[in-house]
């Protein structure tokens, strides 16, 4: 379908976008690719499975194609990892799936930076009050992870609430823009107003911080209500995504790149309505 234009004349397909793609093979990164060109996203976050991340490293020539395929035509992949057991887990040594992706990088140059998915707002210490406490021992694991990346370019997820916990006179959020490159912000609306209200601490942050970040859009099935684009018309979501668009951008920062929708398979069930 065409993209449709919203009250500026931009439509979707005129949108700076990105894509988490999670749970795929590399026989699946061609139909990414051609959905990636059609819908004109610029950019994708990868998962890899312990079997592909294995190939990658020894070489194969077959799953290497297939991945310099997917970059073909100026798609940007940024290698995606994270499990919430990362922050408390004892040991100082990286764990295995992001070692593999570090050695995967530094054997074939394969991706245009490191994304991490580690939340841990959804921790049960965080739950029961201790944020301060998980927010740190988060940093540590940034920090540690910022040292490994050897100068490769790091974005993480956040949540809008990490801007309200302290931790040595700074928000949480604050300290995680100071030590990474980029912030994906996880503010799940399903309503752009709703949205915007929702991050607007984040967004000052950013904005103070002159940071780069993008803004999350959820179109995966939830469990929780008002949150998620799941289920919407293409042409509501569209023209959704255009308001959203706008309205992020006249909140006023510079450093803004972006809408980044999770995941590719909700994405491309929406669109293909």
């Amino acid at each position: 379908m065409a993209a449709l234009p919203g009250a500026s004349g931009q439509g979707f397909s005129d949108l700076t976008k990105a894509v988490w793609v999670w749970s795929t093979t590399p026989d699946d990164w061609y139909a990414i690719q051609a959905f990636c060109r059609e819908q004109r996203i610029g950019e994708i976050m990868l998962s890899l499975s312990q079997d592909t991340r294995a190939a990658l490293i020894s070489g194969d020539a077959a799953t290497l194609q297939k991945l310099d395929a997917l970059r073909s035509g100026g798609l940007s992949v940024r290698a995606l990892a994270g499990e919430q057991d990362w922050i408390t887990r004892k040991a100082t040594s990286l764990p295995r799936s992001l070692a593999d992706v570090l050695e995967i990088a530094r054997r074939h140059s394969a991706f245009d930076g490191l994304h991490l998915d580690v939340e841990p707002q959804l921790l049960p210490q965080w739950r029961s009050g201790d944020r301060s406490g998980v927010g740190q021992t988060y940093l540590a694991l940034l920090s540690r992870i910022r040292k490994a990346t050897s100068g490769m370019q790091l974005e993480v997820t956040a949540h809008p609430n990490y801007a309200e916990v302290q931790i040595d006179g700074q928000s949480l959020l604050a300290r995680v823009i100071q030590t990474v490159d980029r912030v994906s912000l996880m503010a799940y609306r399903d309503e752009p107003a709703a949205a915007v209200s929702y991050a607007r601490s984040a967004i000052a942050a950013f904005r103070e911080a002159r940071s780069s970040w993008h803004f999350g859009v959820l179109v995966n099935a939830s469990k929780e209500s008002s949150v998620s684009y799941y289920g919407t018309s293409d042409d509501d979501f569209q023209r959704e995504m255009v308001t959203l668009d706008q309205s992020l951008r006249a909140e006023g920062t510079n450093g803004y790149l972006g809408l980044i929708f999770e995941d590719y398979r909700g994405l491309s069930k929406i669109l293909a309505a």
